[in-house]
């Protein structure tokens, strides 16, 4: 069983921010340091994910790293449930939905800008995994949005999206599961054309969208092609075992 140094979670957070702001382990400027203190400098309270390491502050980070895979995955699957059941129509539904999404966004970020402070990977397949958890987390994120969207503008008769004949619902409006269809096919820059967004504001978020994705695929290609060609996931995984780790985004 993996031992762990006692070191509260709250008082490392203090140390990284030390670190960070000072430079002390890597020398960063302008946009890259702004990044850094920002997301070091955030409340480790606001996210939810980091109630869990806070509570589990104890010699075996086995019950964590377990913790942390079934929030992972929970956030997924309510997610999924919220927007089928017709529950993203409500406004403090997909804001917890986006708070959520924002927790995911702030971890991956994390890992590519404070990896001097936060340890890699105990496992570099658990590590991609998570990864690909948390892609379909933002896309169910943007489909409960559009849901959202498209809610406050039905009484009025009107639609935020050009649906093609053959898809189109009963009442002419995006329905949940065409917004997660929708969601998913940006999310991979397919763009079939079926189902395009005609709200200029819609439009705008579908952008931020393809932004997100197209750097979440960037960052899955750079974890795969840099650890499979050196044959690293197995040597990593193995050292890790045999170290104490750091607190990362992964838990």
């Amino acid at each position: 069983m993996e031992i762990r140094k006692p070191n509260p979670f709250r008082e490392k957070q203090k140390e990284y921010r030390d670190v960070v702001f000072d430079n002390k382990n890597q020398v960063a400027f302008g946009v890259e340091w702004v990044i850094r203190v920002i997301l070091i400098y955030t409340p480790w309270w606001f996210f939810p994910g980091n109630w869990i390491k806070a509570a589990t502050d104890r010699p075996h980070i086995f019950v964590r790293r377990i913790l942390i895979d079934i929030y992972v995955i929970a956030k997924v699957v309510i997610s999924w449930g919220l927007i089928t059941h017709q529950y993203a129509d409500n406004w403090y539904v997909t804001l917890i939905l986006v708070w959520l999404a924002i927790e995911t966004i702030y971890a991956l970020l994390g890992g590519v800008f404070l990896r001097d402070v936060w340890s890699e990977p105990f496992s570099y397949q658990r590590n991609l995994t998570l990864m690909l958890i948390n892609y379909i987390e933002i896309c169910l994120c943007f489909a409960a949005f559009y849901t959202f969207k498209e809610h406050q503008v039905n009484n009025a008769g009107r639609s935020l999206f050009v649906i093609n004949d053959s898809l189109i619902s009963a009442d002419k409006h995006l329905t949940s599961s065409q917004a997660i269809y929708f969601s998913f096919v940006t999310a991979a820059t397919i763009g079939y054309g079926d189902i395009s967004p005609k709200d200029e504001s819609i439009q705008h978020i579908v952008i931020l969208q393809i932004m997100l994705s197209l750097s979440f695929i960037v960052m899955f290609i750079a974890n795969v092609s840099g650890k499979l060609g050196t044959g690293a996931f197995a040597a990593a995984s193995q050292n890790a075992s045999q170290t104490t780790p750091t607190e990362g985004p992964d838990g």
